[in-house]
């Protein structure tokens, strides 16, 4: 302090030669911001305080692949540019590559055609919309799956769809009870095969006029629903008027292979209408998530009750007929 008289507290300083940029991925980005850009080059280890800038905005940056890159994510803009990216070891001093980032206006999906493909992926889909930008780095993500874009236009950009698996999608199966052979490959009849005797005028009846014990179910083979974690179903149920059998139960998911087995369900989602009882009961996982007292005149209604389920990050709701049904206590 005295131009004479110097501390002794041994606190470091380092120099670093001025860092280069060799690329940028990716190269472009909204005007809305919050693109996550990994910036490659020379000479960024020996930093104290990294930042980007884009243009004239600055924004912090880390150290990132041992030392071989750096990631920030890029701020808002006012207006579609392209700008000058360079980055600080410092937070003063920045390079001078000038390495070109390029804004652009929020792309805007319109359409997909087809809006379906195989579960085994492999789908050329055409997606059409707005703001599309010529770009190397442009994808299509399927649920959580990525696969390559092409560009065509402005409004086009087509991509191959990835499969069913590597999506990590939900499955929509839809059953439509026209007749017995719609069934092939969807569901299976325990007891007996799927038959017009069961399968009749877009219903599907477990049990005849002559048959007033439970001597059928129905299981839906879908093996694409097996470990999903959420549902949500609707089903239109017919519990006719007899006394005969103790009633219906509708699962969905991996199921054993047993005739009878539907409480044993596993992961899967089960509705029990137990008519001799007149219990509603819908088991999730092994477990009773929801057991309500229905009036014997809506088990022995004689016409079809409409039934949705849903099961999500907000537990398990059941609608029978428009009435929302309670959980269990406790």
């Amino acid at each position: 302090m005295d131009a004479h008289h110097y501390t002794n507290d041994g606190v470091s300083y380092s120099y670093f030669v001025q860092p280069n940029i060799s690329g940028l991925v990716p190269r472009a980005g909204p005007v809305d911001g919050q693109t996550l850009v990994v910036v490659h080059g020379l000479g960024f280890s020996a930093g104290s305080d990294y930042r980007c800038k884009f243009g004239s905005r600055v924004v912090r940056a880390q150290l990132e692949g041992g030392g071989s890159n750096l990631t920030c994510l890029s701020p808002r803009v006012d207006a579609a540019a392209t700008v000058s990216m360079e980055v600080s070891m410092n937070g003063q001093q920045y390079s001078s590559s000038g390495v070109p980032f390029a804004y652009h206006l929020r792309e805007v999906v319109s359409s997909l055609s087809p809006s379906s493909g195989l579960t085994t992926g492999s789908t050329l889909v055409r997606v059409t919309g707005s703001n599309f930008e010529p770009s190397g780095a442009a994808l299509c993500r399927f649920g959580s799956a990525l696969t390559a874009a092409t560009w065509v236009n402005s409004s086009e950009i087509q991509c191959v769809s990835a499969p069913l698996a590597a999506a990590a999608a939900s499955a929509s199966v839809l059953l439509e009870f026209g007749s017995a052979s719609e069934l092939a490959g969807l569901a299976s009849l325990h007891s007996l095969s799927p038959s017009d005797d069961a399968v009749r005028s877009g219903s599907l009846f477990l049990t005849t006029s002559a048959e007033t014990s439970e001597t059928r179910s129905v299981v839906l083979a879908a093996p694409l629903l097996a470990g999903e974690r959420f549902f949500d179903a609707e089903l239109d149920v017919y519990v006719g008027g007899g006394n005969g059998g103790e009633g219906l139960s509708a699962c969905v998911g991996d199921l054993p292979d047993a005739p009878f087995g539907e409480l044993g369900a596993g992961d899967g989602l089960c509705v029990c209408f137990l008519t001799h009882a007149e219990l509603l009961e819908v088991h999730y996982a092994s477990r009773l998530m929801l057991r309500s007292r229905l009036a014997r005149s809506r088990l022995r209604a004689g016409h079809a009750l409409p039934l949705h389920l849903a099961y999500d990050e907000s537990g398990l709701g059941v609608q029978l007929n428009g009435s929302w049904l309670p959980p269990p206590p406790g």
